[in-house]
Protein backbone atom coordinates (compact mmCIF):
# COMPACT_ATOMS: atom_id res chain seq x y z
CA UNK A 1 0.00 0.00 0.00
CA UNK A 2 1.02 3.59 -0.54
CA UNK A 3 3.31 4.81 2.27
CA UNK A 4 4.33 1.34 3.48
CA UNK A 5 7.98 2.08 2.68
CA UNK A 6 8.02 5.30 4.72
CA UNK A 7 10.49 5.08 7.61
CA UNK A 8 9.63 7.73 10.20
CA UNK A 9 12.80 7.07 12.23
CA UNK A 10 14.98 7.59 9.16
CA UNK A 11 13.09 10.79 8.32
CA UNK A 12 13.57 12.08 11.87
CA UNK A 13 17.31 11.39 11.70
CA UNK A 14 17.57 13.21 8.35
CA UNK A 15 15.60 16.17 9.75
CA UNK A 16 17.86 16.36 12.79
CA UNK A 17 21.02 16.24 10.65
CA UNK A 18 19.60 18.89 8.31
CA UNK A 19 18.76 21.27 11.16
CA UNK A 20 22.24 21.46 12.72
CA UNK A 21 23.08 25.05 13.71
CA UNK A 22 25.42 26.96 11.39
CA UNK A 23 26.58 30.58 11.45
CA UNK A 24 29.27 33.05 10.42
CA UNK A 25 31.47 34.75 13.01
CA UNK A 26 32.52 38.36 12.55
CA UNK A 27 35.13 38.57 9.81
CA UNK A 28 34.40 35.12 8.37
CA UNK A 29 33.51 34.78 4.70
CA UNK A 30 32.59 31.09 4.72
CA UNK A 31 31.78 28.34 7.20
CA UNK A 32 31.07 24.64 6.97
CA UNK A 33 29.16 22.72 9.65
CA UNK A 34 28.67 18.96 9.78
CA UNK A 35 27.19 16.47 12.17
CA UNK A 36 25.00 13.48 12.84
CA UNK A 37 21.25 13.22 13.38
CA UNK A 38 19.88 10.33 15.45
CA UNK A 39 16.31 9.14 15.99
CA UNK A 40 14.82 7.24 18.92
CA UNK A 41 14.37 4.26 16.61
CA UNK A 42 18.13 3.93 16.12
CA UNK A 43 18.41 5.46 12.63
CA UNK A 44 21.26 7.87 11.84
CA UNK A 45 21.96 10.43 9.13
CA UNK A 46 24.88 12.70 8.21
CA UNK A 47 24.34 16.38 7.47
CA UNK A 48 26.41 19.32 6.26
CA UNK A 49 25.65 23.03 5.78
CA UNK A 50 27.81 25.64 4.07
CA UNK A 51 27.37 29.39 4.49
CA UNK A 52 28.93 32.16 2.43
CA UNK A 53 28.88 35.90 3.15
CA UNK A 54 27.49 37.59 0.04
CA UNK A 55 27.92 41.19 1.18
CA UNK A 56 27.82 42.89 4.56
CA UNK A 57 24.94 41.40 6.54
CA UNK A 58 23.68 39.19 3.71
CA UNK A 59 24.68 35.54 3.56
CA UNK A 60 23.53 32.47 1.65
CA UNK A 61 23.45 28.87 2.75
CA UNK A 62 23.04 25.39 1.30
CA UNK A 63 22.88 22.09 3.12
CA UNK A 64 22.03 18.46 2.81
CA UNK A 65 21.60 15.29 4.83
CA UNK A 66 21.66 11.63 3.84
CA UNK A 67 20.50 8.53 5.69
CA UNK A 68 23.18 6.13 6.90
CA UNK A 69 22.14 3.57 4.27
CA UNK A 70 22.31 6.24 1.54
CA UNK A 71 18.78 5.54 0.29
CA UNK A 72 17.14 8.82 1.36
CA UNK A 73 18.27 12.42 1.49
CA UNK A 74 16.98 15.99 1.91
CA UNK A 75 18.38 19.43 1.12
CA UNK A 76 17.93 23.10 1.90
CA UNK A 77 19.02 26.45 0.50
CA UNK A 78 18.30 30.04 1.43
CA UNK A 79 19.42 33.56 2.23
CA UNK A 80 19.85 35.31 5.59
CA UNK A 81 19.79 39.05 6.20
CA UNK A 82 20.83 40.35 9.62
CA UNK A 83 20.76 43.78 11.26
Amino acid sequence: AKGDDFNIDESLAISAALSLPAWLETGEKFSLTGGVGVSGGGETALGVTGIVRIEGNVSGFVGGAVSSNGENWAGKAGVRVGW
